[in-house]
């Protein structure tokens, strides 16, 4: 039971009140909407709706209704009135039944409040990450990993069951020029001889691709095509650059709290050979493969007349990515029995994802309709001057030291500080990414994202841990945790908890939207609102008082409350819980 319940039971009181059905269920579900100013009751019911239906005008039909409503109120304890007032009908809820409804269904569900299983544990393929292979983590690889994290979490938490794909960059030409600088460049002694051997083979891939020499890309693409045909000193170069990347890569993901989200590691080099010639024999039978400049292309005009060809053979004979991410979504759908497949990368691979979704309907996969891509903006204010990449393990190293020198004065031992100063630093990087929406460019500044007052992750958890400080206060003076049964729910009618408890009744409404729109700042905003909201609550109302143990158990069961939701929205999106600040 949430907010979501009291509303049914208003709408419920509404339906059919002047009789022969009138209003019906869903002319009332659909225009019943949340009081918009104080002190006009809770949920209001435009009569508009029914003008034309009884030809009758809006003030009139509300009187009508109101009077005919007056008996049901009174019947329904959770309802406590209803006014009129000009066209509309105010109904009020019971603020005791609000505190009852709300706390109690938080407390029966604990960290399942908000969850539903509206997904019925079917799959959902979630590909994110990606990284290329020889390449570190750059702050730009950030996004895709954090959203795409979280948007599993979104899904678990809706009845889904999610699977994480990181499609890593492991093949291509590319390799061709890592081999050249490994065996003639000295690469692989170089590897042998240091202790950060991602950071060296990166060094290699940049010397290379800089190097002039006008041999290097004929001998690449002569190891590249050994590569393709197997053999064995081809195949052990490029598995060493794939072993050495992972490493990197598994103890990134660890940091960020997002291993347990990648299900499966299927790079590109997964799906070369008989996937990819089975996308393009499929696109034969069907005859929707056509030569273009000696290339083979895909039209999709009479899909949609503003995308281009999709290209998936060039002139030379090569697959490209199109043809890779046909060829993978074909095996992820079949190898999961996926309902769904989502794709989080960047905003200006929306042409291409169009192309792909559409080139799958013309060969007559029609779950290509239930193939989403998830765009996300830029990260602003993150390069360097030399246009070099900015490492992620640097800024997240630098957001750690920066807590680090915010709580050095605490009384805690040194260890613990160095794991709270873990928490909040990736967690304020983590939630900064989450906290706006996905699509619009992101300003990065240190400033803010750090503050603990702000909007910003650190404050959530500091709330968090403020929040358990003051359950700790009530369990000392009173001898145990608060319990529902023994609060005074007529201690929560006043505005600011009202207010607080109406928030926390929407949980389960904004974690059902967030996993719909894929959009896990609808959480942020709801978690930095709730905070704030509590924070208006807890300046105005002494929560431990010895004198006063039934308004005291109710005032706490609703700080327990709003402790457990913070825990699950900031769980949702992956940011750790100190156990104190």
């Amino acid at each position: 039971m949430s907010e979501a319940w009291l509303r049914e039971r208003v709408a419920t009181a509404l339906t059919g009140v002047l009789g022969d059905g009138v209003p019906d269920a869903e002319t009332v579900n659909r225009a019943l909407a949340p009081s918009k100013k104080a002190g006009q009751g809770d949920y209001a019911f435009p009569c508009f709706v029914l003008a034309k239906e009884l030809r009758q005008a809006p003030p009139a039909i509300a009187a009508d209704v109101l009077a005919a409503l007056q008996t049901r109120i009174d019947e329904a304890p959770e309802l406590l009135k209803a006014e009129q007032a000009g066209p509309y009908v105010n109904v009020y809820v019971d603020p005791t039944a609000r505190a009852r409804v709300t706390l109690g269904a938080i407390a029966e569900a604990g960290a399942a409040y908000g969850t539903s299983d509206a997904g019925q544990g079917r799959a959902v393929c979630v590909d994110f990450s990606s990284p290329n292979i020889a390449k570190p983590f750059g702050i730009g690889h950030l996004r895709s990993t954090v959203i795409g994290s979280a948007i599993c979490n979104l899904y678990r938490a809706c009845g889904w069951n999610p699977v994480g794909i990181n499609h890593l960059g492991d093949w291509g030409k590319q390799f061709g020029m890592l081999m050249v600088a490994l065996t003639e460049r000295g690469g692989e002694e170089r590897l042998d001889a240091t202790d950060a051997p991602m950071a060296e083979l990166y060094k290699l891939y940049v010397e290379i691709h800089a190097d002039d020499d006008p041999t290097i890309e004929a001998t690449a693409k002569g190891w590249f095509r050994r590569l393709e045909q197997g053999d064995a000193e081809a195949r052990r170069l490029w598995q060493r650059c794939v072993d050495v990347s992972l490493v990197e890569f598994s103890a990134m993901y660890e940091r960020l709290g997002v291993t347990d989200n990648l299900t499966h590691w299927w790079g590109e080099s997964h799906y070369e050979g008989e996937p990819m010639d089975r996308v393009l024999a499929e696109a034969r039978e069907r005859e929707v493969l056509a030569e273009s400049d000696g290339a083979q292309v895909v039209f999709l005009d009479d899909v949609d007349e503003t995308l281009p060809p999709c290209l998936l053979v060039k002139a030379d004979g090569a697959t490209l990515y199109a043809t890779r991410d046909l060829a993978s979504a074909i095996y992820r759908q079949e190898e999961t029995d996926a309902a769904r497949l989502v794709y989080v990368v960047g905003a200006g691979q929306r042409v291409h994802f169009q192309q792909i979704f559409g080139v799958l309907g013309k060969l007559g996969y029609g779950w290509s309709e239930a193939c989403s891509h998830v765009p996300f903006g830029l990260i602003l204010g993150m390069s360097t001057r030399k246009g070099t990449m900015v490492m992620l393990d640097d800024v997240l190293a630098q957001a750690v030291s920066k807590v680090r020198e915010v709580i050095e004065d605490r009384d805690y031992p040194d260890a613990d500080k160095d794991v709270i100063a873990e928490q909040v630093g990736v967690g304020a990087i983590i939630f900064a990414d989450l906290s706006s929406q996905r699509v619009k460019d992101w300003e990065f500044d240190w400033e803010q994202l750090l503050n603990f007052h702000g909007r910003t992750g650190p404050y959530l958890q500091y709330a968090y841990v403020r929040m358990g400080s003051v359950l700790d206060k009530f369990e000392a003076v009173f001898g145990g945790k608060p319990a529902a049964d023994e609060a005074q729910w007529s201690a929560l009618t006043d505005p600011e908890a009202q207010d607080l408890l109406r928030r926390l009744g929407t949980f389960p409404e904004v974690v059902a939207r967030a996993c719909e729109e894929h959009e896990p700042s609808v959480v942020s905003r709801y978690l930095l609102d709730l905070a704030e909201s509590n924070n208006r609550f807890y300046s105005q109302r002494r929560v431990v008082d010895e004198a006063d143990p039934g308004t005291s158990a109710a005032r706490a069961v609703l700080t327990d409350g709003v402790r457990t939701v913070l825990a699950s929205g900031l769980s949702l999106l992956g940011v750790a819980l100190p156990a104190r600040m």
